[in-house]
């Protein structure tokens, strides 16, 4: 997890992608909803590149997939 402009704001990065694109995407939905969790009690996120992003939209990069997102505050 990185916090860049605001603590709020993160990114994720899953590896292996080309293993499971669906399991690449669920578990980058999972890690930022721990990290929101832990770090603003709330599990409500708005993804800039999320799970439901368009998939020629999502950011792969030697098989690493990249989200990014804002907690959002309870």
């Amino acid at each position: 997890m990185d916090k860049k402009v605001s603590p709020a704001d993160f990114s994720v990065v899953v590896n292996g992608v080309s293993a499971s694109l669906d399991g690449a995407r669920e578990a980058g939905r999972y890690e930022g909803t721990k990290f929101c969790i832990e770090n603003f009690g709330s599990s409500r996120i708005e993804w800039k590149v999320g799970p439901d992003t368009e998939p020629q939209q999502l950011q792969i990069s030697d098989d690493k997939l990249t989200f990014a997102g804002t907690c959002q505050r309870p």
